[in-house]
């Protein structure tokens, strides 16, 4: 099994989702696809640019909004035994219809298959596969998924839409003209509903008011929640993310035998290591540039009325919200990755071999897709 699919079948649930695993227990009328191929696969997000390079935002060449994250389906020669192998098909490939009709037996063009082909839609048209995310996505498109495709309780779906509520809610009050606490629980509230539905009536007002453009309204909207969702988030992991480079610039994370091993072996590792401490803290900086962006913006119009740059912020919404997305992603691989062989040795140094295969799955989950294409072979 090479790092790259070992780091797609033991990933984090933002970045994989394993249809195979969460299929097996239901039966065939309660499946996320109408194929049955389809559920025997695993759904899974790249980066479509180099996350680690230091002007993700300010680059014109890097992919922005849905170009920014790739989707692609694992598709298992054997369904019982998915470390075995088998192909990867990217979902923004001219040639995936045609993949899917020969790998899967899914014919796009088939009346029978539309609602499978929703469903790949919806998968594709989010940049992560964070549960709460996926939950909101699906119902927002109607469909209707088995809850054990998506781990996420009612009471958590509603912490979560509290959480982006109270947040968004000062900002609507300025946007309103609304004094806090004249009023403000219902007019604001009213609008905090709306922006789960941005063709609600009350949603124009603050579009107008932002000087956004009604088309651009649902993406804009979208891209305001996806990241105050990605802000809490990243918030929520950056102890796990602290305990992982915290190891990684400690001697535990050198060999066992480290101290038996040759020169060019020592340097080796110790380059091997730099460049992975290097790249992560680059995802680590390029997340937090957009957070104190966000959050500077939005103070200074909460505390100052000055909603100049809260407003070029929105413009830029979907653009930060895609690659911070990808951003989230590969830290949670990472940490999940380390994590799971940090336990493995019972917290104990790794030996060589296996501290060079978590290095290598570390340099798969940071390196970029751009150039990957076809049905790819995933071994």
């Amino acid at each position: 099994m090479t790092p790259s699919l070992e780091a797609v079948l033991y990933s984090s649930p933002t970045v994989s989702l394993n249809i195979n695993k969460l299929s097996k227990e239901l039966d065939s009328g309660e499946r996320m696809f109408r194929n049955e191929t389809m559920n025997a696969t695993v759904i899974f997000k790249y980066p479509n640019f180099d996350t680690t390079q230091n002007n993700i935002f300010t680059d014109k060449d890097i992919p922005t909004g849905l170009e920014a994250v790739r989707t692609a389906i694992y598709i298992p020669k054997d369904a019982q035994d998915m470390p075995l192998g088998g192909y990867g098909i990217f979902l923004d490939d001219p040639l995936m219809p045609e993949h899917l009709k020969r790998h899967v037996g899914l014919d796009l063009e088939n009346e029978d298959t539309q609602p499978d082909r929703k469903t790949l839609d919806v998968l594709q048209k989010i940049p992560s596969l964070d549960p709460f995310l996926l939950n909101e996505s699906f119902k927002l498109a109607s469909i209707t998924i088995n809850p054990n495709y998506i781990s996420i309780t009612e009471n958590e779906t509603a912490a979560i839409r509290h959480l982006i509520g109270n947040k968004v809610e000062p900002i609507i009050a300025k946007a309103l003209n609304v004094e806090q606490g004249v009023g403000t629980s219902s007019k604001t509230q009213e609008f905090v509903d709306a922006i789960w539905n941005p063709s609600n009536s009350t949603a124009r007002i603050f579009i107008q008011a932002f000087g956004i453009k009604e088309s651009e309204a649902p993406m804009v909207f979208e891209a305001w929640k996806g990241i105050t969702f990605f802000y809490n988030e990243f918030a929520n992991s950056r102890s796990d993310i602290a305990r992982m480079m915290d190891w990684l610039v400690s001697d535990d994370s050198l060999p066992s035998e480290y101290l038996r091993m040759g020169r060019s072996e020592k340097e080796t590792v110790q380059m091997m290591r730099k460049s992975i401490i290097e790249r992560i803290q680059n995802v680590i900086n390029n997340n937090t540039s957009v957070f104190r962006n966000y959050e500077t913006s939005y103070r200074r119009f909460i505390q100052k009325d000055d909603p100049t740059n809260f407003r070029r912020f929105l413009k830029k919404a979907s653009q930060f919200y895609w690659k911070i997305g990808a951003c989230n992603g590969v830290l949670a691989q990472c940490a999940i990755t380390w994590q799971r062989y940090h336990e493995r040795s019972g917290g104990k140094r790794l030996d060589y071999e296996m501290l060079q295969r978590l290095f290598k799955i570390c340099e798969a989950i940071l390196r970029a897709r751009t150039q990957d294409s076809g049905a790819s072979a995933l071994e």
